[in-house]
């Protein structure tokens, strides 16, 4: 007669077992999805992060372009807790694109969804300022920015002045390259050999677009530059005073004048790109012009398109573009410095 009672209470222990098993696993899925939750907040977190980076660096290559709205939402995402940042990622990536768009577009003149507009995100683009930006901060890694500069007149006091006027124009002081490590890149001009397998490949892209480039000059002593100089102080001065101003007269600042109109054109020894042997002069010999007038040739026009695209194609960019400020000399359409392709391709987060 105690059977039933006994198959009753197997069941009841068998439905306990079963509900207690049902709740593991609802435990064990909330604690999983949990975690997945928790795993997918953290890798936004650092795509967030990653795309932050790369608003930043559009407005670093672009001082000259205002973008308050977007300085001030980079702001407000960057003051966010890493989870925060997670959750606006959408938001975010919207920001980089339009900010994107709107610097590619002033650089370029290109319009967003235009027929080459992907090829123009390919490489980064830079305002005047953010080409001498780049290779400032490229020189910065190669010598102290204020290392004794090479002698010039060989008296302290005048050169220090030459030194301290140079400066203040926005010459930076470049290390000498080792003669043993250039190449002959023809006529007697040297360059880095990473520089002159770019430069073949530019001089390649020009001529299958049909315009000619030529090199007129790569590598430059110190010794070199300081003839260059002295030569051209020479002749300003003659235009001034009609001879040449004294060691004492410099330092003293009778030959600011002079000095400047100097430094327009001329760098000091020490203070010259092409000391590297990554920087260049070139000319379209189509012209028949000197180099100095590249500026309004076809090779220039090929060059300079799209924010340099052609240069950047091969690694090159501005030494000194129409529109920066404090850079050395005046702009000089005709020479071009090597950074390496590499670092002058575009780099996209996740949401391109």
């Amino acid at each position: 007669m105690r059977a039933p009672h006994g198959r009753l209470w197997v069941l009841r222990t068998l439905v306990g077992l079963l509900l207690l098993a049902a709740l593991a696993v609802l435990v064990t899925g909330l604690a999983s999805r949990r975690g997945q939750r928790a795993l997918e907040l953290e890798e936004a977190g650092r795509q967030a992060k990653a795309v932050l980076a790369e608003i930043q660096d559009l407005l670093t290559r672009h001082p000259d372009f205002l973008f308050p709205d977007a300085k001030r939402s980079l702001e407000k995402y960057r003051n966010l807790a890493p989870r925060g940042q997670a959750k606006a990622l959408a938001a975010i990536r919207r920001l980089h694109v339009e900010l994107e768009e709107s610097a590619v577009a002033r650089a370029t003149g290109g319009k967003p969804g235009g027929e080459r507009w992907q090829e123009l995100l390919r490489y980064k683009t830079f305002s005047p300022n953010g080409f001498r930006d780049l290779y400032e901060s490229l020189a910065a890694r190669r010598i102290p920015p204020q290392a004794p500069a090479p002698a010039v007149t060989g008296e302290a006091a005048s050169d220090g002045r030459i030194a301290r006027l140079a400066r203040a124009r926005g010459y930076r002081l470049h290390p000498e390259a080792d003669p043993v490590a250039l190449v002959d890149a023809g006529g007697g001009r040297d360059l880095q050999p990473m520089a002159l397998v770019d430069l073949q490949r530019l001089v390649a892209g020009a001529a299958a677009a049909g315009v000619r480039l030529e090199l007129v000059s790569g590598f430059r002593s110190v010794a070199r530059q300081r003839a260059i100089f002295l030569s051209a102080l020479a002749e300003n001065a003659r235009e001034r005073i009609g001879r040449a101003y004294s060691p004492g007269e410099i330092a003293a600042g009778a030959a600011d004048a002079a000095l400047e109109a100097t430094l327009a054109a001329s760098a000091p020894p020490g203070f010259s790109r092409h000391h590297t042997g990554l920087a260049l002069d070139l000319n379209d010999p189509s012209t028949g012009r000197p180099f100095t007038e590249f500026g309004s040739s076809p090779a220039y026009r090929w060059i300079a398109a799209d924010n340099y695209l052609n240069a950047k194609r091969s690694g090159f960019i501005p030494s000194y573009p129409p529109g920066a400020s404090a850079q050395g000399p005046d702009p000089e359409p005709w020479e071009f410095v090597w950074v390496g392709e590499t670092l002058l391709a575009s780099t996209h987060p996740a949401s391109h």
